[in-house]
């Protein structure tokens, strides 16, 4: 009996679907630590800077620099509860989904050739 190889190329999920849809609120858990520590930062500053009584030039330069911190420190996290923690979550979704998890492969079988 004849046998002819036959080959066709396509997109094989190795992996299963999985929704990391969870993570969003693991982020949002960081996002609101990172407000604590910041938050316990100031006040920590706050005190050790005017409960001493500390003035002058370079006390004056420290807090000011230190408000601009607080600053862009609350801007950047506004923005990531905002705007783009559920932007990050869902791209990463589909990296792990789409990207990750499929693969182009050759399949290569055997046919037996039947003459009729």
């Amino acid at each position: 009996m004849a046998v002819e190889q036959k080959s066709f190329r396509g997109t094989v999920r190795v992996l299963d679907y999985k929704d990391l849809s969870y993570k969003e609120n693991r982020v949002k858990k960081y996002i609101q630590d990172i407000k604590d520590i910041d938050r316990d930062f100031a006040f920590l500053f706050h005190n050790l800077i005017f409960d001493n009584g500390q003035r002058g030039e370079i006390i004056d330069a420290m807090y000011e620099e230190f408000n601009h911190l607080v600053g862009d420190n609350l801007q950047l996290i506004l923005h990531l509860e905002n705007d783009r923690c559920h932007e990050v979550v869902r791209q990463l979704n589909h990296q792990v989904n789409n990207k990750l998890t499929i693969e182009s492969m050759l399949i290569t079988y055997i046919e037996p050739v039947t003459h009729g």
